[in-house]
């Protein structure tokens, strides 16, 4: 070994390449640490590098671009390399990616991006859409289930079939939105039904028998999709580009919906399934909403705004608002159905059976005897009149039960009248279209904005009672029993909307704000059974993104004007 620096000040962090010696020195006139190279084989010691700032510090070498060596080393706050094929120094561009967090697959509370939601058939599970996904929520046991899982497509609009087996929805998986089918309890390959989405699609609608299903999209198209086949028609058009709510008859072959006529006012209308035709039943001289058939197939209950009274002034000019427009009517839907409330009477019933009897022992003991006896003759007349008044009494009493929904027969045998009402099961609805304005009955409630019209099993049309557009206030949802003698509204549930019925009729999926709850479809439910929102997943928002973009460009194109 031998000694190749004497220099008493510093010389340090000797490095080796090829057959010279490189190292920190500051034996310069500055006196700073800069490179200096010793050659072995000539014993010649030189300065490569003049800095006069700052000392140059950690230097690291190694084979450089060409492989000729470069040492890089730290100058003030920079990095620098000299190459040590000319000497020459400069400064190194340090690029260091960060950890970008955001754009890691990471866990969100999907809670905080809630979409449209429905209640299972019996109300044990309620569906909804969270941040492009679809979820299920029990009603009291269990966890929230995540059916979808897919960051890079948005699933929207889920659905409850009515057999609680399905569930419907949109999916944008094939860059437009279609009609998808996928299993309650997300086991098994969802299934596409659609396959020609071009625009927004809403509101899948289940029939009653969960053969169909019916929806719009945002250019006003009403289709109607055959679940087992998937085969779709469309059956009529929003002209003003409308979202029409439809809703199925309960043997699940006539469809209720609204659609805007010139005037710009929505009349209902009838579509039947099974003849493919159509039926405008309102005149659209005022706008209608929210056509709802009953249970039985006896009635359709829909909100009307033509309540023109007591408008509200203002204080400064000339302009007044009519506000809370809206009536709630009844119409039965044959002419042989009476009215809900129509008069009762109450009348003494004997059996006139024995009444029968008797005229026929009389008649058979004068046809014996062959004389008359005109007291007789007298009396016998009495006895047909006096039966054709009760035959008449029976037939009123019999209309009224029947119109009274009480459940009671009036008369005759029990068993004769179940088989009736189970042949009358099997038969198709039968709507008399002609007269069906004029049989439209309003209902015995104050006028207000309504929406959200439902039956539950008993009847009863519940429905939500909404503030006076443009008016501060909150939503109650109410009920009214039309057996009740009384004829008022109650209060099923305060500050609460949205409400979604289930398929049995027994359970509501109501909202207030953020929170969710199921209760029963019945008058002093209580907001106390919050549904479990706690709707964790994972997400990757680079997918997200593009899903996003893609989403834009199609609001672009369907909403922009």
């Amino acid at each position: 070994s031998r000694k190749i620096t004497d220099w008493e000040g510093t010389d340090s962090q000797p490095m080796w390449h090829d057959k010279k010696v490189y190292y920190l020195s500051d034996a310069g006139a500055n006196h700073r640490l800069n490179i200096w190279s010793y050659d072995t084989a000539t014993g010649q010691r030189q300065q490569l590098t003049n800095f006069a700032e700052y000392d140059v510090k950690w230097p690291s070498i190694g084979p450089g671009p060409r492989g000729d060596g470069e040492i890089v080393f730290q100058m003030g706050p920079d990095l620098m390399a000299l190459d040590l094929s000319n000497g020459r120094t400069r400064t190194v561009e340090v690029i260091i990616p960060g950890d970008r967090p955001k754009i890691r697959p990471h866990i969100v509370d999907a809670s905080a991006n809630l979409g449209p939601r429905d209640i299972s058939a019996t109300g044990k599970r309620a569906v909804l859409e969270a941040r492009g996904d679809i979820w299920t929520v029990p009603a009291k046991h269990g966890s929230p289930r995540n059916l979808t899982r897919t960051s890079g497509v948005a699933e929207r609009d889920p659905s409850w079939s009515p057999d609680g087996r399905w569930i419907a929805y949109f999916s944008d998986a094939t860059g437009e939105y279609e009609l998808m089918l996928m299993q309650s309890d997300g086991r098994g390959e969802p299934r596409q039904l659609t396959h020609d989405g071009d625009a927004f699609r809403y509101a899948p609608t289940w029939s009653p028998d969960s053969k169909w299903i019916a929806f719009s999209d945002k250019a006003g198209r009403m289709f109607l999709t055959e679940v087992e086949t998937g085969q779709t028609r469309h059956f009529d058009t929003e002209p003003w580009a409308g979202r029409p709510r439809m809703h199925f008859s309960h043997d699940s072959n006539w469809i209720a919906y609204t659609k805007g006529g010139d005037n710009r006012q929505n009349a209902i209308w009838l579509y039947n399934i099974s003849e493919d035709q159509k039926h405008q039943v309102t005149s659209g001289m005022f706008s209608d909403s929210w056509p709802t058939f009953d249970r039985e197939g006896k009635y359709l209950c829909f909100a009307s705004n033509r309540e023109f009274s007591n408008p509200i002034y203002e204080d400064v000019g000339q302009s007044f608002v009519y506000a809370n427009t809206d009536r709630l009517y009844v119409v039965p839907l044959r002419s042989d159905v009476a009215s809900p409330f129509a008069p009762k009477s109450d009348e003494e019933k004997w059996d006139k059976k024995n009444d029968d009897k008797k005229k026929s022992e009389d008649d058979d003991a004068q046809e014996g005897d062959g004389d008359e006896d005109h007291d007789g003759a007298e009396n016998h007349a009495g006895s047909d009149d006096q039966n054709h008044h009760q035959d008449q009494v029976d037939d009123d009493n019999g209309q009224h039960d029947k119109n009274a929904e009480n459940g009671d027969d009036a008369g005759g045998d029990h068993e004769n009248a179940d088989e009736h009402t189970e042949n009358d099961e099997e038969e198709p609805l039968k709507i008399d279209l002609e007269g069906f304005e004029r049989r439209a009955i309003p209902l015995p409630v104050d006028r207000g904005n309504f929406y959200g019209l439902h039956f539950n099993d008993k009847g009863h049309l519940i429905y939500v009672r909404g503030p006076a557009r443009g008016l501060s206030g909150e939503p109650a949802i109410k009920i009214f029993d039309f057996k009740d003698e009384d004829h008022k509204e109650k209060e099923v549930l305060g500050n609460a909307g949205g409400v979604s019925i289930s398929a049995d009729g027994k359970k509501l999926l109501v909202s207030r704000g953020r929170q969710m709850a199921i209760v029963d479809a019945k008058a002093g439910q209580k907001f106390d059974k919050r549904l479990n929102l706690d709707l964790k997943t994972t997400v990757n928002p680079r997918e997200e993104w593009r899903q996003i973009f893609v989403d834009a460009w199609r609001i672009q194109r369907d909403f922009f004007y």
